[in-house]
Parts: C-alpha cells; structure tokens; sequence
C-alpha cells in the first residue's frame, strides 16, 4: 500500500492488514491510523518515514518496522515487531492517565531515535512525583539523542524532566509544580493597578492536596484538580476543600446571639429601673416624681413572668478574598423575676432562652445550623437613679453544617453533626436622669460581657476525598459597650402609658475576632490550619423601642437595632416583650 500523495489511511478496530506501507509522494506524507486491536502486518515508512502514526481506542501492532516523523499515542502502547526511526526533530504525542496508563511505544528491534525528539505530555489525571515514564521502552538503539518535553495546557501541575537516550530508551521523570506557586499572585509591575486578591485560605490547602496521597478514594478529586486550566479556577477548587466559611463564622454567630438575648434582657430591666429615686434627691425632684407616679407604678416589684421573642438578619460581604455569608436567627426567652425578700432595690430572676440561626455562604453555598439551648440567671440592683445589673448563662450549641465541593467532573458533598457549649457572663451599669417635666429619662450605661466558648471536634461524612476531621475549638470572647438612651413616658389613658425611646451603642471586642480550625482530610495526608478573617474589633447600634403599659396589669415592648462594623457587616434585629406581674 502506497502514500502517492499526503493521505490518510485507516485500519479499523480488531482487522488486520497484510501490507508493507510506503510513501512514494515523498518524507513525511501519510497518515496510518491503528484502531483498538488492530495489526498491520509489514513495514511502515520505509526509509523516507511517513508523516504520522496514529493509535486509537487500544493498543496496536506493526508487525515490521516503524518509521515515522510523528506518533500520536493517546494512552495506547504501539507494539513494533521491527525497528523504530524518528527523524530529526521528530514528535511523540502520549497521555498520562496515571502512573501505570500512558500510550508508548515498545519496539523489539533497534530504536533509532534522531536528536531533539520533542515528547508532548497530555495529563488527564494524578501522578506522583518522581514516576519514570518509558514513553520509548527499547532493548537496543540510539545512544546521547536529546529529548525535549512540553507538557500541554492542560494542566498546570506536573512538568517532566528528560535526560539523553540510553540504548534507544525515551525516559520522562515526573516533577510537580507546588499548587502554591500555581496560584501565587502574578507581580503587578504597575504600582497604580489593584493588586489580585486570592482568598487567603487557598494558599494554606495548597501544600496539603499536593501531599494527598494518590489512593482510590482520591483519585476522581485529584484529577478535577489536575485538569484545571487556570491559576484561578486551582485557587476556587482549594478554598472549597476547607472548612466552609459558615461553618468558621457559625461559634461568633451564636455568640451573637447570646449577645442578643443579654441585650433584650437588659433592656427589659431597665424598665423596672427608671423609677428611683435620685442620689440626691431635692424638692423639684420628688414633685416630678409624684407626678409620674401612675406610670411607675408598672414597674412596681411585684414578682412577674415575662416572655420575649427576637429575630435578627446578618449580612457579611467578602471582604479581603474571604467568603462572606448571609445569617438569620430567630429565638424565644421566657423567664420569672421577683424581688429579694427585705428589699425593694434588688431583683433577681431565671430563664430558659432557644435559638435557631442559618447561615449561607455567598459564594459556594456552604451551609450551617446553630441551635441554642440557654439557661439563664440574673440580678438587678437599683437603689436610686444608678443601677448595677448582671447575669450568667450557659448554654449547649448543637451544628449541623453541609458543603458541596464542585469542580468540572467532580462533586463531592461533606456533612458534619456537632455540638460545643458557651458559658457568658455579662454586666450593666448605668445612670437614669431626668430632664423636663420628669418624664423625659436620659440614661448612659456601660456593659462588659465575657463569653468562653467550646466547640466539639468532628468528622465530616459523604465523599471520601473531601471530608475532614475537624479538631476542637475554644474561644474567649470580651467585649466592652458604652452607649445612651433617651426615653420618655406618655399617658395614652389614666391607665395606660407609651414609652418610646432611642439608643445608641458603640462595641469593642477586647478578645478572640477570628474564628480558627486544626484540620485533615480523612483521606490522608498532613493536618493544616484555617484562620478565618479578622472582624473588626469596633461595631456600632443605634435603634428604637416602643413600649406600652398597662398600670398594675401588663406591658408589652419591642423595638428595632440596626448594627454594623466597617469590614462590610450588617445586621436588623427586632424584639418583642411581654410581662405579666404575678
């Protein structure tokens, strides 16, 4: 059979064909391809070489010699009963599907290998490091012929080393480009253009997956990641193979919402607390007070019961590379109070607290659940117009949390069931003034709070390649608030009176402002650590409240805060208020 021109010749799945192939039309003319199973029994090339040897679907066989300027092999090996040739500057194209699939060439006869033979690597999944790949596996040829290997563009991972031909071998040797150089940020050389933001756990999950051993369990994950085509799509596989940024974020949420129920709860103190008398009582003061003393006989110190309900919507941006995340708690109190016995100045008080928070990742839809379970105890001491009041609490904080990890040709799920507890102790103290007639009460307070929080460590179920064992946490939280409020009582009726008000706060976290886990993949490979982004230690409430009082019977108040913090965080909260004197 003969190349008169540059033509293509095909032999198809399993058939053989009895025929010398020449090229008569010249060097590097014709195109035989070999299906899976196939044989061609004869020479191939003669002297002059044909243009290309093509092996499709499976392994072939040349029964003669092979001589050809390009060979393309996809993952087959080409069997030649004869001798090899490629000329000078000749091209073998193989893939490399692992360390053990990958298409060669395995001539019986001489190799003879022509100088500067260029092997272009195809790479369609995980390989370790080090492996030595025969692309031309000879028992006899060509000595000193250089090699040269280019890996293609399909993956950014590996890159070969070569070395001069021995006995008509062709040898590539495995070196892997650290997924950390991958997706360094390029050096910008203008100073006036925005510098590329990588999120900052990426990095930290490079080394690790580069250390991932190459097993059953984790072979489909790392070739999505071998096969991705940029810097940038390697950078979005790794951060979604760490702990989800809701689950880093969740223990600060529920500490916010212990923050929260001490909130309403203080509030709700301060009502029975407005109606002391001054430090330094005089004639004008008492006469105020006897005018009003309708509307402070609700705040009388009988014993009551009193619920509350609250409800809050979180918004974090991505700030800095990091993931933000959307959260929304809702929650109810319930609690009895009663004044100590031989004294009208102090109170104490017990109550039960349940919340439930949801947060959703804004990027990768990373989700996490937090139920709350609260006990809580607390005093209030008003002897005149200051007031001192405090409370502990301690709660159980069960998690569920779930993560998708998606990457062309790949997803893995990862859920976890958790628990932790929190223990808090918070503080108030403040000043009640009245101004005007009396009804009008400025009143500036500080608060301390102090929250020590446990966070059980886990293991991860659903895809093997992705799920983590997860190691405990703790958490020390302080955090310091000075604010005002202005409030003023307005008969509706002889028996009924509104009060609304306006406050405003400023915050300042003194203790843990980052979320931190220790963590491995159950697959293998070493322990890293994810720090989750640093918040800013300052926030700051203004809001409203409406409260409406029933004298000597009931009273029921709600209000709204708005909160925020400069790194892109915000959040609505609403309450709800209602106590029953006993």
């Amino acid at each position: 059979m003969n190349f008169a021109g540059d033509g293509f010749i095909n032999v198809a799945s399993g058939q053989t064909v009895r025929a010398a192939i020449t090229n008569t039309a010249g060097a590097r003319t014709g195109t035989l391809t070999l299906n899976g199973g196939s044989i061609l029994d004869g020479a191939v090339g003669a002297a002059s070489g044909l243009k290309e040897i093509r092996v499709v679907g499976g392994n072939a066989l040349i029964t003669g010699q092979a001589n050809a300027a390009t060979y393309t092999l996809g993952t087959n090996t080409l069997n030649v009963a004869g001798a090899l040739n490629t000329p000078v500057a000749g091209v073998i194209n193989t893939t490399i599907a692992s360390n053990l699939v990958y298409g060669k060439i395995v001539p019986v006869g001489a190799s003879t290998i022509g100088d500067a033979l260029q092997v272009n690597v195809n790479v369609t999944g995980p390989i370790d490091v080090g492996t030595v790949f025969n692309i031309v596996d000879a028992t006899s040829g060509t000595d000193g012929s250089t090699v040269l290997v280019d890996t293609t563009s399909n993956s950014l991972r590996y890159t070969f080393a070569t070395q001069p031909t021995v006995a008509g071998d062709v040898n590539i040797t495995t070196t892997q480009v650290p997924l950390a150089v991958i997706i360094a940020p390029p050096v910008v050389v203008d100073p006036t253009a925005p510098a590329p933001v990588v999120n900052p756990i990426a990095p930290v999950l490079a080394p690790v997956v580069d250390a991932l051993p190459v097993i059953e369990a984790t072979v489909p994950l790392l070739t999505a990641v071998t096969l991705l085509p940029t810097p940038a799509a390697v950078a979005d596989a790794l951060v979604q193979l760490a702990p989800s940024a809701t689950t880093m974020a969740a223990p600060r949420v529920a500490h916010d919402t212990t923050q929260l129920f001490h909130n309403q709860w203080a509030s709700h103190l301060a009502q029975s607390q407005t109606c002391g008398r001054d430090s330094q009582p005089n004639d004008t003061d008492k006469a105020r007070l006897q005018e009003n003393a309708s509307a402070c006989e609700a705040n009388d110190m009988r014993p009551h019961i009193w619920a509350s309900a609250i409800g809050s919507t979180t918004k974090q941006g991505n700030v800095n590379g990091y993931e933000g995340f959307d959260a929304n708690t809702r929650g109810l109190m319930a609690a009895f109070e009663a004044p100590l016995p031989n004294s009208d100045s102090l109170r104490a008080g017990a109550g039960l607290r349940f919340a439930e928070s949801a947060l959703t990742g804004n990027i990768y839809n990373g989700k996490t659940d937090v139920d709350s379970y609260q006990a809580v105890a607390y005093l209030g001491y008003a002897p005149g117009s200051w007031f001192v009041n405090g409370a502990v609490s301690y709660g159980l904080d069960n998690y569920s949390a779930s993560r998708t990890v998606r990457l062309p040709g790949f997803t893995g799920q990862a859920d976890a069931d958790y628990s932790g507890t929190q223990a808090t102790a918070f503080a108030t103290a403040g000043r009640n003034f009245r101004v005007g007639d009396g009804a009008t009460i400025i009143t500036p307070a500080a608060t301390l709070q102090y929250t020590h929080m446990r966070v059980d460590g886990y293991t991860e179920t659903g895809n093997a390649a992705t799920t983590l064992n997860v190691g405990s946490q703790k958490y020390d939280f302080v955090e310091s608030g000075l604010g005002a409020k202005i409030a003023r009582s307005i008969a509706v009726s002889d028996t009924q009176f509104l009060r609304p008000e306006v406050h405003a706060n400023w915050l300042h976290s003194f203790g843990d402002v980052s979320m931190e886990k220790t963590t491995a993949f159950t697959a293998g490979g070493p322990s890293f650590t994810t720090v989750g982004r640093e918040a800013d230690r300052n926030s700051y409430n203004v809001g409203t409240g409406l409260t409406l009082t029933n004298v000597g019977s009931w009273s029921v108040s709600g209000a709204y805060d708005y909160n925020w913090r400069t790194d892109d965080n915000k959040s609505h909260q609403a309450m709800i208020t209602f106590a029953l004197p006993l």
